[in-house]
């Protein structure tokens, strides 16, 4: 995206420059799961629950660590309320 910007106390030194800037648009809460705790199988992403079943899961995009908040890969649906995720034996 392009955008014009005007930022007071600035100065000119940026004009007809391009520089990155992250707008905070808004917040949602999002379960977020280290990358090694998904299982990918036959084209299919899943979970593995406390009690030793898994359940198929959509992964979206891998979120990044942000100052004390870990990264991680985003799930999208196939949790539950109350779903308790464990690490898969050999990660």
């Amino acid at each position: 995206m392009i955008a014009d910007a005007s930022v007071s106390g600035l100065g000119d030194f940026f004009v007809g420059e391009r520089v990155r800037v992250y707008v905070a648009t808004g917040t949602r809460d999002a379960v977020v799961i280290p990358p090694d705790w998904l299982l990918r199988r036959f084209g299919t992403d899943f979970v593995r629950l406390a009690d030793g079943t898994e359940v198929p899961v959509q992964a979206g995009g891998e979120i990044p660590t942000v100052g004390d908040r870990p990264g991680g890969l985003e799930i999208l649906s196939g949790l539950k309320p109350g779903d308790v995720i464990v690490r898969p034996a050999g990660s």
